[in-house]
């Protein structure tokens, strides 16, 4: 089957975007390890599935969304920054199946003049967990999903494509797994940002969430870090984030979006060392917010 779309928006910043006809193709790969790939100039994208899992009755498994970028182009994570869009999944499952949301790998730094932006190049895995109901009786369990990503270059390009995969319930289907799939699985696991716990008390100081604290990693300690707040809108990505060190207490001057429409209790934010894999998530609780 052939899926035909056309772009039809996207904030137009400093990028070039390429308004035009994608076709892209979908196709099942029986009882597989792996969907049939769709392959454009830009991406190659498959669906796979974790290693060491059994489809059975009131169980669990995980599943996930391949991305494979060429040299110089790239994705977003569900926060895009500046400008782009986070990729986005609707699942086609057996009554009862259900999919989870996407667990988000720590993304990195793409700058475009001065729009800075989160997302992955390179090879990048999405996970989703899929959770049976007890009363599965089925010998083969259909997973189908519809995804789209926009990849971007000097030019942003909205791509897509459907996904299925078939597999056999009641025994693991490790047996059958192409060792890339658990390989793939196993990176993505050393790219999940660790939670430090607790709630950061922060407060809007004129155009800034200021904060402090004494809990990230030694690593950390008197170096810059890049930051990644989970939810977008609020943060002006493209203004400089201003740190400070004090022995182990770091203090960091969040600059507000002027454009903001919200005004969050609470803000995750993943903190990392520049090439770190993965990084500490850390959970801010604000107070101080006068109307947007």
């Amino acid at each position: 089957m052939l899926e035909r779309f056309r772009i039809i928006g996207f904030p137009m910043q400093s990028r070039s975007l390429a308004f035009l006809l994608m076709t892209v193709a979908s196709g099942v790969q029986a009882s597989g390890t792996e969907s049939a790939a769709v392959v454009t100039e830009h991406t190659r994208a498959s669906l796979i599935t974790d290693a060491q899992q059994d489809v059975v009755a009131g169980g669990e498994i995980t599943v996930g969304l391949q991305l494979e970028h060429q040299p110089g182009w790239h994705s977003y994570w569900k926060n895009p920054g500046d400008s782009g869009l986070p990729t986005t999944m609707r699942w086609t499952l057996p009554t009862g199946v259900v999919a989870g949301p996407i667990a988000w790998p720590t993304p990195a730094q793409f700058r475009d003049g001065p729009l800075l932006n989160f997302g992955y190049g390179g090879a990048v895995l999405l996970p989703v967990r899929i959770t049976i109901p007890a009363d599965f009786k089925a010998d083969v369990l259909e997973i189908g999903v519809r995804a789209r990503w926009l990849v971007c270059a000097e030019i942003c390009i909205a791509e897509a494509g459907e996904f299925a995969l078939r597999l056999p319930a009641g025994k693991a289907v490790a047996q059958e797994r192409l060792p890339a799939t658990n390989d793939a699985f196993a990176r993505t696991q050393a790219r999940f940002p660790i939670d430090l716990g607790g709630i950061v008390p922060a407060r809007v100081t004129g155009t800034q969430v200021v904060f402090s604290m004494a809990q990230l990693p030694e690593a950390y300690r008197g170096k810059d870090l890049e930051l990644y707040p989970e939810t977008g809108g609020v943060v002006d990505h493209s203004e400089p984030v201003l740190q400070a060190w004090a022995e182990r207490s770091w203090t960091a001057r969040l600059p507000v979006s002027p454009q903001r429409s919200e005004s969050p209790e609470f803000l995750d934010i993943v903190v990392k060392l520049p090439g770190e894999p993965s990084g500490s998530r850390i959970r801010l609780q604000i107070e101080g917010w006068s109307s947007p």
